[in-house]
């Protein structure tokens, strides 16, 4: 649990200082109250299925629903129930670490993930 919350703060880290003015985290920030191998972020002006295509090209693995959900294309409800908007919703994906990844996995996740939001207009 300890390797994995290491994991999730530095990918937060490398987010914010990344993508901080387009990448906004879902949920709280009080890290007792989550559980450490889930990051849900939304992306200001990119679709989170056109962010799921642009990653998996790459081979990173990322969802915009939870798998009981995968067939819907309705927003997420959990993340409605948080109160973000059809649109918010629609522009969230779902990153899941495990004990596993490696810091020079993060790092590579979000290069190509900056490319993703450059390319697809969300630092417009």
């Amino acid at each position: 649990r300890q390797k994995i919350s290491d994991l999730r703060d530095y990918f937060v880290r490398q987010i914010h200082n990344e993508l901080g003015h387009v990448a906004t985290l879902n949920g709280t920030y009080d890290w007792e109250l989550r559980l450490p191998a889930n990051l849900n972020y939304r992306f200001k002006n990119c679709k989170a299925e056109q962010l799921l295509s642009w990653l998996d090209e790459f081979g990173i693995c990322v969802s915009s629903s939870s798998a009981c959900d995968s067939e819907n294309n309705k927003p997420s409800h959990v993340l409605k129930a948080i109160g973000l908007t059809d649109a918010e919703a629609n522009s969230s994906i779902r990153f899941t670490l495990s004990a596993d990844n490696t810091y020079q996995e993060i790092d590579e996740c979000i290069s190509i993930l900056s490319g993703g939001v450059a390319c697809l207009g969300g630092n417009e």
